[in-house]
C-alpha cells in the first residue's frame, strides 16, 4: 500500500506540474500572437485583462468577428484599442471581444459570457461571417471545451499546429496562407456529401468572388435562409442588450463589392435594427473602401489606417449620442 500511495503522489505531481506548464506556455504564446497578429488573453478577448471598472468610468464592449478583432495586425492597432485612445480622456475604455470567424451566434453567447466586465455600451460589428447561403455560423468560444466550463480559452491548440507547418517550409512566403487554403480543402473533402456543412463555401463572399461558379441563388430562399437562422439569433441579441439597459450601436460592415447578397443582408439588419429605439445604426457600406490598399490589405480585414478610419467615424456616432 506504501508504494501504491507513492505512485499516485507521483502522478499527482507530474500531473500538476505538466498543467501548470501548459498553462505557464499558453499566456506565453497568447501575449506574443496578441502582438503579432492575432491571439487573446486567457479570458479569451485580445488585449491586456481588463480590470475592474471603476464606478466614475464607463465600458464599451466591441463584439465581432475578424475584422473588429484585428486580424492581421497587432491588437493596438485594431478597432478597440484605438477607439478607447480616443476616449480615455472621457473615462471610458474599450473591450475588444472580437473573434476570427465569429457570427451573431458567438456574438449571443458573449453578451452573457463577458457581462461580467460590466459594460454600459455594446457595438456589434457584425455581417461578413453570417452572410451565407447555405448552413448556419456555429462558431463561438464555447467550442472550446476549457473555456466552456473554465472560462480559460486556449491559444496553444491554435497556435502550435501553424509553428509546426512554418517551421515546415521555412522558404515558403506565403506559408501560414497555405497552411489555411489546405485546410479549406480538406474541409471540402470532408463534406463533400454533405455541403450544407461546409459553410466557408457558402459564404456570400466567397460565391461572389467566385464567377466560375454555376450556383444560382434564389432572393426569397435567401432572405428566408437568413430569417431561419442568423437574423433571428441578431434580434435575440439587441433584445438581451436592451433588457440589459445597454447603449447599442449596430454596424453595418463595409461592402467587399457590389454583391448583391451582401445588400441584401444589410438591409435586412438595418430593418431588423430599427425596431428598437435604443439601438443607433452606424451605416459603413459606402463609407469605407476596400479596394483601397491603404484601408483594407485583402479587400475584407482592415489596415491600422483602415481602422482609424472606422474609429474615426464611430466617434462622430458615440460624440451625438
Amino acid at each position: 500500500m506504501k508504494i501504491f500511495s507513492i505512485y499516485i503522489k507521483i502522478i499527482f505531481f507530474v500531473l500538476i506540474t505538466t498543467i501548470t506548464s501548459l498553462i505557464f506556455l499558453d499566456r506565453i504564446v497568447g501575449n506574443k500572437l496578441n502582438d503579432i497578429y492575432q491571439g487573446w488573453n486567457y479570458k479569451g478577448y485580445r488585449g491586456l485583462i481588463k480590470k475592474e471598472k471603476k464606478v466614475d468610468h464607463l465600458r464599451i464592449a466591441v463584439f465581432g468577428g475578424s475584422v473588429s478583432a484585428g486580424y492581421g495586425l497587432n491588437y493596438r492597432d485594431a478597432i478597440p484599442y484605438l477607439l478607447e485612445k480616443k476616449l480615455l480622456k472621457k473615462k471610458i475604455d474599450v473591450v475588444n471581444l472580437g473573434r476570427n470567424g465569429l457570427g451573431i451566434y458567438g456574438i449571443l453567447h458573449d453578451i452573457e459570457d463577458y457581462k461580467y466586465l460590466k459594460y454600459d455600451i455594446a457595438i456589434i460589428h457584425n455581417g461578413y461571417n453570417d452572410c451565407t447561403i447555405k448552413g448556419y455560423n456555429l462558431n463561438t468560444r464555447n467550442n472550446n471545451l476549457i473555456y466552456k466550463y473554465f472560462k480559460y480559452l486556449t491559444i496553444l491548440d491554435v497556435y502550435l499546429p501553424e509553428k509546426i507547418h512554418l517551421l515546415l517550409n521555412k522558404e515558403d512566403k506565403n506559408a501560414l496562407d497555405n497552411y489555411y487554403k489546405k485546410k479549406e480543402e480538406q474541409i471540402k473533402i470532408k463534406y463533400k456529401n454533405n455541403p450544407n456543412k461546409n459553410l466557408s463555401s457558402y459564404t456570400c463572399k466567397a460565391i461572389f468572388e467566385n464567377k466560375k461558379t454555376k450556383l444560382i441563388v434564389n432572393k426569397k430562399k435567401f432572405i428566408n435562409h437568413l430569417e431561419t437562422f442568423s437574423l433571428k439569433k441578431y434580434n435575440e441579441v439587441l433584445k438581451y442588450l436592451v433588457k440589459t439597459k445597454k447603449q447599442i450601436f449596430v454596424i453595418i460592415q463595409p461592402k467587399y463589392g457590389d454583391d448583391p447578397l451582401q445588400k441584401i443582408q444589410s438591409k435586412l439588419i438595418i430593418e431588423m435594427s430599427k425596431k428598437f429605439k435604443e439601438v443607433k445604426i452606424i451605416d459603413l457600406s459606402e463609407k469605407i473602401d476596400l479596394n483601397d490598399p491603404k484601408i483594407s490589405y485583402d479587400r475584407l480585414h482592415n489596415t491600422k489606417a483602415g481602422n482609424e478610419l472606422t474609429v474615426k467615424i464611430l466617434l462622430q456616432n458615440l460624440n451625438n449620442s
